[in-house]
């Protein structure tokens, strides 16, 4: 009786927007480049990441010279202060949010793509559609039994750690890293099973199911 009450409508994307740049050869990054985009905020931020990369460059594995990352978006004052304090500022580049089209080629230039969670297992950030069309690789911080954990495996985008695992994400990206250095990178994301969260396949099954009194519509402010 109540098996079809609800249907959930997940986030998604215009894949119309990313296919050219699918056809355009990708641009070597002289610094292995990683992008994060969005909001932050207390569940979601990016303290312990920045213990990741002071890790990673007191090992000798990343430096200035070698290494970048680019938060699009507002940083709070805190997140700044930490990365003073940590000496991170010559790896670290905060970019006011771009237009779309800006922030479309930033992300398919990236050699990996951050993602850090709000601690809630049900929460599927709307970027990682984005950044599942930008076809590149993706890092996860998250529970690995969480929807977007799901999302990520499933689909072989890319690779789930917990937020606090500093060691893991330590070893994630030295991963990547390593293979980008020998131009190993993997191959081209697979974005055949993408196309189920286009957002005209979106449209077309909360109109096929309007007859439904009750909708769960997943809409998650993301960015």
């Amino acid at each position: 009786m109540y098996k079809y009450k609800f249907e959930l409508i997940t986030n998604g994307c215009d894949i119309s927007e990313y296919e050219k740049h699918w056809e355009m050869r990708t641009i070597k990054n002289t610094k292995f480049t990683m992008v994060y985009s969005g909001a932050m905020a207390d569940s979601r931020n990016p303290l312990r990441f920045l213990d990741v990369l002071a890790e990673l460059k007191k090992n000798g594995v990343i430096n200035n010279e070698n290494f970048q990352i680019k938060f699009i978006g507002m940083l709070d004052q805190n997140t700044l202060a930490e990365i003073l304090n940590k000496n991170l500022l010559d790896i670290i580049y905060v970019i006011l949010p771009l237009v779309r089209e800006e922030f479309i080629s930033c992300i398919c230039n990236a050699d990996l793509l951050l993602v850090i969670n709000y601690q809630v297992k049900t929460v599927i950030p709307g970027k990682i559609y984005d950044y599942w069309c930008a076809k590149k690789p993706v890092l996860l911080l998250d529970s690995s039994d969480s929807m977007a954990a799901q999302i990520v495996n499933e689909n072989n985008l890319g690779a789930v750690k917990a937020p606090y695992d500093v060691k893991g994400i330590c070893d994630i990206i030295t991963h990547f890293f390593l293979l980008r250095k020998k131009d190993s990178m993997c191959a081209d994301i697979n974005v055949k099973n993408l196309y189920h969260y286009a957002r005209e396949k979106l449209t077309e099954k909360l109109i096929c199911n309007n007859s439904f009194r009750f909708f769960s519509i997943s809409k998650i402010k993301d960015d």
